[in-house]
């Protein structure tokens, strides 16, 4: 859950409420970019987290994550 914490915090939500894991809401059809991503929740975006180099994969579509945020939104452009 703290790779959720770190997404949701990183598109400006409070927190995160759900991670929902295994292609749950269908797979997806583009490019995997990020593989084996492992936070510690205080990151302030997933780049700063472990994980293979950006674009590195030994994954399928299969292994598609999706995270539910909650709270206020504060993202701005």
């Amino acid at each position: 859950m703290a790779d959720a914490f770190v997404v949701c915090r990183q598109l400006g939500y409070e927190r995160a409420h759900a991670v929902r894991r295994g292609a749950f809401y269908g797979k997806g059809s583009g490019l995997i970019w990020m593989d084996n991503v492992k936070c510690t929740g205080k990151e302030a975006s997933l780049e700063e987290c472990r994980g293979h180099p950006l674009g590195s994969h030994d994954c399928d579509h299969s292994e598609d994550a999706r995270v539910v945020c909650a709270g206020t939104n504060n993202f701005t452009l």
